[in-house]
This record gives structure tokens, C-alpha cells and sequence, in this order.
């Protein structure tokens, strides 16, 4: 399976993001996956992303518009990592990493996740979905494709496993 990687700069409008999502969200749907993200623009800056206020303003935007729906869970939390993936480290931010950078909760790149913070995740999540879901019924997008139910979830029994359910729509 090819990885689906996409890399945004932390000027886009917020237009240009939801035409993005517009865009990912029937791929997704017919790859079975998520994109993963890297941000332009801040290669000459030594701090990591999560420590740049123009950064994580930025994820704070993905996360509002819905944006981390059409990423893979996570690319760095080895329980949410599709099989396939968790042979190398995976290039950029899945929505986990978006999320814990937006919401302060990244230090040193990890993933140190108790349950309140999946639970919270969780939650945001299923907020981004509906929000993504608003803008797919925004305006048609050009892939001529059929709209989807597409969503990044995670099941509430276990956040060990990560799969795709007879419709397509991701747990």
C-alpha cells in the first residue's frame, strides 16, 4: 500500500484548506486511508513544529476546519499504526500529532497518552469528522467522485485496533 503523504505551509486560507479536504476525503476513501502531513515552510527554524506559535496556530486551523479527518490516526503511536506502517518511522504528522500539537499536549515528538487524553482526542475527532462533513456538502468538489461517509474514528472498546468496517468508514 503506497503511503499518502501531503505537505501544506501555514499561510493557506482557510478556504484553500477546506478545498484541500474537499479533495482528500474521496481519495481516502477510495485508497481505504489517510494522508500524512508535513508542513513547509519552517525547514531554516531549529525549533520542532510544536514549538513554533505560527505552527500550531496553524493546527489549531486543521483541527477546527475538520482537516485531521482525511489523516491517518496517528504516525507516531505504535497501538494506532495500520500493520503495514509499523516497520518505519512514517514521514509527517497523522491527526493524532495535529491534535497534540494544536492543543499543547506534544513535548519531545511523543506520544505519551493516558485515557482522559485519548477520550479528549476522541471527542475532537469526532468534532473534526462533522466539520469535514459540512464542508464535503460545501461546495461540489472536482474529482467527480461520489460523496462519502468517510471518518477517522477510533473504536471506544480498544485503541489498539485500527481497521476500516464493511462501509469504508474508518474506527
Amino acid at each position: 500500500m503506497d503511503l499518502l503523504c501531503l505537505s501544506l505551509t501555514a499561510d493557506m486560507t482557510d478556504s484553500e484548506i477546506k478545498e484541500c479536504i474537499q479533495e482528500m476525503i474521496p481519495v481516502c476513501t477510495v485508497k481505504g486511508q489517510g494522508f500524512c502531513l508535513t508542513i513547509s515552510g519552517y525547514d531554516d527554524d531549529h525549533r520542532e513544529l510544536w514549538h513554533i506559535p505560527e505552527a500550531i496556530g496553524f493546527m489549531k486551523r486543521l483541527c477546527d476546519l475538520g482537516f485531521i479527518s482525511a489523516l491517518e490516526v496517528s504516525t507516531t503511536c505504535t497501538d494506532l499504526l495500520r500493520e503495514e506502517y509499523k516497520i518505519d518511522k512514517l514521514p509527517g504528522f497523522g491527526a493524532l500529532e495535529v491534535w497534540m500539537c494544536a492543543t499543547n499536549r506534544m513535548s519531545k515528538g511523543k506520544n505519551d497518552i493516558d485515557r482522559a487524553t485519548m477520550t479528549k482526542f476522541q471527542e475532537d475527532l469526532g468534532v473534526a469528522n462533522r466539520r469535514a462533513e459540512e464542508v464535503m456538502k460545501e461546495t461540489p468538489y472536482r474529482t467527480g467522485l461520489k460523496k462519502s461517509g468517510y471518518r477517522t474514528q477510533i473504536p471506544d472498546a480498544s485503541i489498539k485496533h485500527h481497521g476500516f468496517n464493511k462501509d469504508r468508514k474508518r474506527w
